[in-house]
C-alpha cells in the first residue's frame, strides 16, 4: 500500500495519505475528503459477497475502494464494478469488520492536501 501512495505522491506532489481508524475515516468523509478503504476476503467470502449482491465476478483476495459516505449505522463504499452494480456502484456495510479476513483487518486512509504545499495555480483552481 505504501508503494502505491509513494508513487501517487510523486505524480501529485501535494497529495498526502494518513492511515486512520473507522472514526477518522468517518470524520474525513464528513469533511468531504476522500478515504481509501482496503480489505481482504477469502474465496468463500467473495462467493458470499457475490450471492448477496446477486452478481458474479472473478475471485480476488484484496480490494482497494473509496469510502464515500457514512451514517450512524453504516459505511458506504464505492465499488469498481461500474454504476449499474448494486446501488449506483456503491454498497453499504453495517460494520467494517464484515470485510475483514482473519489477520487482515480493513484499513482506511484519509487522502488530503496541505494548503502550504499547493502551487499558486492549485490554490486558484
Amino acid at each position: 500500500m505504501e508503494q502505491v501512495f509513494s508513487a501517487a505522491s510523486e505524480w501529485y506532489r501535494s497529495l498526502l495519505f494518513r492511515k486512520v481508524h473507522e472514526n477518522g475515516a468517518r470524520q474525513a468523509v464528513l469533511h468531504r475528503r476522500p478515504v481509501l478503504a482496503t480489505f481482504c476476503l477469502s474465496e468463500s467470502g467473495w462467493e458470499e459477497f457475490g450471492k448477496w449482491l446477486n452478481t458474479r465476478h472473478p475471485y480476488q483476495t484484496a480490494a482497494m475502494l473509496f469510502m464515500t459516505g457514512c451514517n450512524p449505522r453504516s459505511l458506504t463504499i464505492l465499488n469498481s464494478w461500474g454504476r449499474k452494480w448494486d446501488n449506483d456502484g456503491s454498497f453499504n456495510v453495517e460494520s467494517y469488520t464484515a470485510l475483514e479476513l482473519d489477520k487482515y483487518p480493513m484499513k482506511f486512509y484519509d487522502v488530503y492536501r496541505l494548503e502550504s504545499k499547493l502551487t499558486s495555480a492549485e490554490k486558484q483552481a
